[in-house]
């Protein structure tokens, strides 16, 4: 059409402070221009939530009025920390049928993103996603509202999607190396996964493979050694109305470790601290969903740790049960240092592993209950040893009570 040749535009904009959403731009200039069958956009701001400046250069040729080719000259995002910027030779293509993905690299530094493949209008196609050497940490300030929060890890993937939006074919690979999360190490992390006709088949291994961990220069952890495997019901489909989780279909997932990583009790009991010893942990999860059946089951032998408040280190014994609900154990035997003994039952109760309120009962008979130094100032010093046959300690962590009768 020779008139749509011969139109051309220019729109330029200018915006001190822009909001939208939840989020602020600030110095933001766009010019936008159409000439010869040719859209071009010329983009720069300063995202204030993420104090990140985005910079696009990009244009759209119209050919032959059936395809869009987007020429993405320059797309970065860039901190003082680190800068993402899309490969020169990255290739988008629009067209009535499909739209095709060429060479799609975001990159910083040894951090890569790479799309590739093609999506059928249809709702056919194929596509490939890989992941390279991404650092989680980078991700911290998205995903927590903590600055301090710790959550690190070097994130490879490789995921690949083909069939239709309505009933697609998945084949997952994922490591993921040195992830931590808070006072939690969980180690190097390996993830396969399939997923066809509504069902998620997973296994998953931890700081198992040493060869691997020797070659590439990585610390092996002594602890979380884990094996687990599933079978997930879950919808993916693209146009699904109804709940992702399917429940008219059995799940079954187990579980094991023959050395949780201390840490993890202390993140579920935050009343010890210096937690010391192996914890082997067996896990199963069954049933339907939306409230499948989990259970978790440990044994304590000579685990050490140390009450936060009385900084008096204990030794335990015995059988602990974990549920999202609550951690229970019955007839634990604790001893301390100083050759005294004792025994407790009780529970720990959670919503969903966070801890709510406590309630446990005990005998002792000379257990060191408290052992603090003078320091100099206004906190209590001294010690306590006590014998009891009925210790009760209840009610919440900011707010417990201890009663009973002790000598």
């Amino acid at each position: 059409n020779p008139a749509v040749d011969r139109f051309s535009s220019e729109l330029r904009m200018s915006g001190k402070k822009l909001k939208l959403g939840g989020n602020i731009f600030l110095e933001t200039d766009a010019v936008a221009e159409y000439r010869n069958r040719e859209q071009s956009l010329n983009l720069r701001s300063s995202n204030a939530n993420t104090q990140g400046l985005i910079d696009v250069n990009a244009k759209v040729k119209i050919d032959d009025g059936k395809r869009y080719n987007i020429d993405l000259r320059n797309l970065s995002f860039a901190t003082e920390d680190y800068l993402w910027m899309l490969s020169p030779d990255a290739k988008i293509e629009f067209s009535r049928e499909a739209v095709r993905f060429e060479n799609v690299f975001l990159e910083n530094a040894e951090q890569q993103i790479h799309l590739d493949g093609l999506l059928e209008l249809s709702g056919s196609g194929k596509i490939s996603l890989s992941v390279q050497n991404l650092a989680l940490d980078d991700f911290r300030r998205f995903l927590f509202k903590d600055p301090e929060k710790r959550f690190t890890g070097k994130l490879n993937l490789d995921l690949n999607i083909e069939g239709s939006l309505n009933d697609p074919v998945m084949a997952l690979q994922l490591w993921c190396d040195g992830l931590a999360l808070d006072k939690m190490d969980f180690g190097h992390i390996r993830l396969q996964g399939a997923y066809a006709s509504e069902l998620l088949s997973f296994t998953l291994n931890a700081n198992s493979e040493l060869a691997r961990y020797d070659s590439l220069g990585l610390r092996a952890l002594p602890y979380n050694h884990i094996e687990a495997q599933g079978i997930l019901p879950i919808d993916l489909r693209f146009s699904t109305d109804s709940s992702r989780l399917r429940e008219d279909r059995e799940l079954f997932a187990t579980l094991r470790c023959d050395d949780v990583s201390p840490s993890i009790i202390e993140y579920l009991l935050p009343f010890f601290s210096n937690v010391q010893g192996k914890i082997p942990l067996t896990a199963k999860v069954s049933g339907y969903f939306p409230e499948p059946k989990i259970s978790m089951e440990t044994s304590l032998k000579d685990l050490r740790a140390t009450a936060t408040a009385s900084q008096v280190s204990y030794w335990f014994n015995g059988k602990v049960q974990v549920s999202p609900s609550k951690v229970e154990w019955e007839k634990l035997t604790i001893r301390d240092e100083y050759g005294g003994k004792g025994a407790t039952s009780g529970a720990v109760f959670m919503d969903n592993f966070r801890v709510r309120d406590l309630s446990i009962t005990g005998s002792c008979q000379g257990l060191r209950l408290f052992d603090s130094d003078d320091t100099g100032g206004e906190d209590p010093f001294g010690e306590i040893t006590a014998s009891s046959e009925n210790l009760a300690f209840y009610g919440t962590l900011t707010s417990p009570i201890l009663e009973g009768n002790m000598e």
